[in-house]
């Protein structure tokens, strides 16, 4: 709890030196981004349902961006594996905390996050540090485009050792409404996702490849703000057993930036 009114305190301070510098503040942004999916699980018979919440804080280019987040996940499955079995299990888990981006260039960031977190499973509270090497770039090749993502995280609560993931998606771009102001998206897609995480946590190590479909819709309510929603769904053609992800995902992301 220190190390968030330790963060809040660092807000407030540099907004006052902002000021007192004669700083616009014009340039001081607050974005919010929230996502949530539902996925059908392969090895385990059931789904999970996750959410998550960051509220940023970004001036102009800087490079340094503290945020605030909150996250909610629950799974309900049957572990089939077990010969006999027909009892499900359910796991819930909510968390509050905080983090900051640093950007070492346009594509790749440093972020820390620490949280507190409530399983309400075993009715446990505890708190969890995570390092995450993040890089991610959106090429624009005309026949297509490519999104990349990756990222190498390590939780010292469990292990020193780096998890990977990557998901690399081609799609194109079809635009049903466009000008200046907003436009309304449709874009068909192939994507593939790696994951490598030797500590073997709920979701192994594996492949993925899947096709499906997406929305996306970008507006300017107003100066200087802007509104974004995705909307994805998709069904695997090809997933290594361990993968223990979805055969079949529906993403949705919000994100509001205002002055």
């Amino acid at each position: 709890m220190y190390r968030l009114l330790g963060l809040i305190v660092f807000i407030i301070s540099m907004s006052k030196i902002s000021y007192a510098q004669g700083v616009d503040t014009s340039d001081l942004r607050v974005a919010v981004d929230m996502s949530g999916t539902h996925s059908d699980l392969t090895t385990y018979k059931g789904y999970s349902d996750d959410f998550s919440a960051y509220v940023k804080f970004k001036y102009k280019d800087w490079f340094v961006q503290p945020f605030l987040k909150a996250s909610s996940g629950s799974y309900y499955y049957l572990d089939e594996r077990i010969v006999g079995n027909t009892s499900y299990s359910r796991n819930e888990k909510n968390g509050i905390g905080f983090g900051v981006d640093i950007f070492l260039n346009k594509y790749i960031r440093f972020r820390y996050l620490h949280d507190w977190f409530n399983n309400k499973t075993d009715q446990t509270n505890y708190e969890q540090d995570t390092y995450l090497l993040i890089y991610n770039q959106y090429l624009d090749l005309q026949a297509f485009e490519v999104n990349n993502y990756l990222e190498s995280v390590i939780v010292p609560r469990y292990s020193m050792k780096a998890s990977t993931y990557l998901k690399t998606q081609a799609l194109k771009s079809y635009y049903i409404a466009r000008d200046p102001e907003y436009s309304h998206t449709l874009y068909p897609f192939a994507q593939l996702k790696l994951k490598n995480n030797d500590e073997e946590f709920f979701g192994k190590s594996g492949t993925l490849v899947s096709v499906g479909l997406g929305y996306k819709y970008y507006s300017k309510p107003q100066v200087q703000s802007t509104l974004a929603f995705l909307l994805e769904g998709h069904s695997v053609v090809h997933q290594s057993i361990d993968f223990n992800s979805d055969w079949f995902q529906i993403l949705a992301v919000l994100q509001y930036t205002f002055k």
